[in-house]
């Protein structure tokens, strides 16, 4: 007897479920409006600072925080302008979605 109560109860508590999600209305996220504008503008330079290469050559890399790797044959010099990350600053709508593209 009491599992023919339960088993009610579950009928009519998926019925009622059933009736709110087919009366309310579910509202998603509207599209952004086409074209999506996207400005991009140079804030700082990519500046790898003054090294040399020998003849084995080699890569030189700056970080976001400004640290320069080097390997290989190239040789650090100390004197001239000194090592700094790019920096872009990017303007658009709030919410638009902006893929991350590796410069390599």
């Amino acid at each position: 007897m009491e599992t023919m109560q339960n088993r009610s109860l579950y009928n009519n508590t998926f019925l009622l479920l059933l009736l709110m999600f087919s009366v309310f209305e579910i509202k998603a996220q509207e599209n952004p409006p086409v074209p999506i504008e996207v400005e991009v503008r140079t804030s700082r330079n990519l500046n790898f600072g003054s090294f040399t290469a020998g003849s084995a050559g080699g890569n030189v890399s700056v970080s976001y925080d400004d640290q320069r790797t080097v390997n290989g044959d190239i040789v650090e010099l100390n004197f001239g302008e000194p090592v700094s990350a790019a920096l872009f600053d990017v303007y658009a709508n709030p919410g638009t979605i902006i893929p991350n593209f590796n410069l390599i």
